[in-house]
């Protein structure tokens, strides 16, 4: 697993992809944030603000979703990690309703 509290954002495709934090209009402008962590297990990628109020994580697709309910609305640690898993496909698939 990796992780990566300080987290570049450029504004220009890198192998023809956008940064999803540019994408998803988080920044103008190429920056280095420490708003955002980064964590990745083997394809697939997370990042998550670091109040737990904001979060995206890489779709089957290969693409970027924004999740509906967030991080730091649940109710347990165990809640937040099992939704971190399952975004990461460690533990099962995001669930869609929520995810």
């Amino acid at each position: 697993m990796l992780a990566a509290r300080e987290v570049a954002i450029d504004i220009n495709p890198i192998d023809g992809a956008y940064h999803p934090l540019y994408l998803h209009g988080f920044t103008k402008w190429p920056t280095v944030t420490y708003e955002w962590f980064l964590v990745q297990w083997k394809d697939y990628a997370a990042f998550i603000r670091t109040h737990g109020q904001q979060a995206i994580y890489e779709t089957n697709r290969r693409g970027w979703s924004t999740v509906r309910k967030q991080l730091a609305s649940e109710q347990s640690v165990e809640a937040i990690k099992s939704r971190i898993r399952a975004w990461l496909r460690i533990e099962g698939e995001p669930d869609k309703s929520v995810d």
